[in-house]
């Protein structure tokens, strides 16, 4: 990979981000269906996904989502907050 990586002009820090951004992305662990072909790096069939490998990735996809809404949430929360704050403080000021 990394002799790819720098044909390609990229660093090994770069390559290695590369690959760890694809992997936490929705459609890396959406393609993990039984029997789907896996493809490597270079495109070459890597072989089948197993049972395994796809409860795994649909046990991944959770995390990810659940992990998601969380941080949606306490977004929402804390945006709240500060709304209700600034609100306050004019109604102070008048």
């Amino acid at each position: 990979m990394l002799a790819r990586a720098a044909s390609l002009g990229l660093n090994e820090r770069d390559a290695r981000n590369g690959v760890k951004l694809w992997c936490r992305g929705q459609r890396y662990w959406s393609c993990l269906i039984e029997g789907n072909v896996r493809v490597d790096l270079n495109g070459a069939n890597a072989g089948v996904v197993t049972a395994a490998e796809a409860e795994y990735g649909t046990s991944q996809e959770k995390t990810r989502l659940a992990r998601r809404r969380e941080q949606i949430a306490e977004t929402l929360t804390v945006n709240r907050v500060d709304r209700q704050s600034t609100l306050q403080r004019h109604t102070n000021l008048t």
